[in-house]
């Protein structure tokens, strides 16, 4: 058997109007080419992620 690899992907985040988003077709081409897409979290510039 085998795995899927994990495909890391990072949303953009549009400060000026508070979004953070992430285009659908990014996930999908991931799982067509046979990986397993992880959305990362976003976290400020300079600040530790959280728990």
């Amino acid at each position: 058997m085998s795995t899927r690899p994990i495909i890391g992907i990072a949303p953009t985040h549009l400060p000026a109007v508070g979004d953070i988003r992430l285009a659908a077709n990014y996930a999908d081409a991931v799982i067509a080419a046979g990986g397993a897409p992880l959305i990362l979290p976003l976290t400020a510039p300079g600040q530790p992620p959280t728990a």
